[in-house]
């Protein structure tokens, strides 16, 4: 996956890049008229081309790693309250109130290892970011 950000702050051969988020509607708000805001993600990433604060950047991700993180994230709280339902129900025989309140138990189990798997994945997931071209350096002085 190929997008275009903004760097906005150099620090340490480190870029914090900013990288508008793409809509449902591909980015293109003009033509639906739903008026979405589009947010800005915040990447952090090496310094391999040796931009500026203020440049324009091509960087490309991996599309593997896009949806392994979106398959752990919508997936695995999915598969955390099934199994307490089923668990519960099935190995404990509980009521289904009671099947119900471990599945949501379970459910935020979940959130809570994605949180700290976030915090692991995070890094690896910076590193597989590759600058690709610096596309403008605005204001450059060619004195």
């Amino acid at each position: 996956m190929i997008r275009i950000g903004w760097v906005a702050k150099v620090k340490d051969n480190r870029l914090t890049i900013h990288v508008p988020r793409v809509s449902g509607c591909g980015g293109n708000c003009n033509s639906c008229g739903a008026s979405c805001e589009t947010s800005i993600h915040v990447v952090e990433t090496a310094n391999t081309l040796g931009a500026k604060e203020g440049d324009f950047v091509e960087l490309a991700f991996s599309e593997v790693h896009s949806l392994r993180i979106s398959l752990l994230i919508y997936i695995l709280p999915l598969l955390f309250f099934i199994i307490g339902i089923v668990f519960a129900s099935k190995f404990f025989d509980m009521s289904e109130i009671q099947s119900l309140g471990i599945g949501f138990v379970m459910l935020i189990l979940s959130f809570i290892c994605l949180y700290f798997v976030d915090k692991r994945l995070k890094k690896r997931v910076q590193d597989s970011i590759i600058l690709r071209s610096i596309i403008q350096r605005p204001f450059q002085n060619n004195s």
